[in-house]
């Protein structure tokens, strides 16, 4: 997923350190565009689709961030992230739905946070909007999707981006596509009684169940230890007990 982004800062310093944050740590994250004032940004962004607006507060102009977003409306199509030293302007960004606030400076695991909340938003969204769409007549597209409720969000995960998950007392932490985690209020046992019919969805220990769909290969790393790797890039250890037991039950080529 590439997130299209517009950058409005008049701190020339400020938007270069953030292309280089993205450059180097998310590459996910395309600067699309760059301004120094609102004027030049609202004629843009009325004319081209983009995903995030990075928008300074106070822009030495006539014309700040909360009048930008006044210009454009509340009917937007994108996301607004304040990126402002102004902190006691938090409410104010609130009032007008940002999708986030970071102060200046910011660091790396505010954006990561951030970009991953936006591509969770996003996935759940595409999800919602693909059940609505089946409706009651395709009970079984419905049944593949996986409901889970965290303290402040309900997630839509469907089973075959369900990469791995591992017990974590009366938890499970559950790693998805695209490149998320989430820590789910039911034990493991639980989790797997209600995705009974995905038997791509295999248990390989007490603690750790595996998506024989998203696994790309394994490989020996220690005399007793093996590594899972997935396609998404994570990666899980195992003994190789269990290494030599899975080649019994998955296409995926062991080294």
């Amino acid at each position: 997923m590439n997130i299209k982004t517009v950058i409005v800062d008049d701190n020339l310093g400020a938007i270069e350190s953030f292309k280089h944050i993205c450059e180097d740590f998310f590459p996910q994250i395309k600067v699309v565009a760059e301004y120094h004032n609102a004027k030049e940004a609202y004629d843009f962004i009325k004319k081209n689709q983009i995903d995030w607006l990075i928008l300074d507060i106070d822009l030495n102009a006539d014309v700040n961030g909360f009048d930008l977003l006044n210009l454009i409306g509340f009917e937007r199509n994108f996301e607004v992230i304040f990126y402002s030293g102004a902190s006691d302007q938090y409410l104010e960004a609130i009032r007008v739905h940002a999708f986030e606030f970071l102060s200046k400076p910011f660091s790396i695991s505010e954006l990561k946070n951030c970009m991953n909340r936006y591509i969770g938003v996003k996935s759940k969204k595409q999800t919602k909007k693909e059940i609505d769409k089946s409706g009651n007549e395709d009970y079984k597209k419905y049944s593949q999707f996986l409901k889970i409720n965290t303290h402040n969000q309900t997630v839509f995960v469907k089973y075959n981006d369900i990469i791995y998950m591992n017990a974590a007392g009366a938890y499970t932490e559950m790693h998805y596509s695209p490149m998320l985690d989430i820590k789910v209020s039911q034990n493991i046992s639980h989790i797997m009684k209600r995705i009974k019919d995905a038997d791509f969805l295999i248990r390989i220990s007490r603690s750790t169940v595996i998506n024989k769909n998203q696994i790309d290969y394994i490989k020996k790393v220690k005399d007793k230890i093996s590594d899972i790797v997935f396609k998404d890039g994570s990666s899980i250890s195992v003994s190789n007990v269990i290494r030599k037991k899975m080649h019994t039950i998955l296409d995926a080529p062991i080294n």
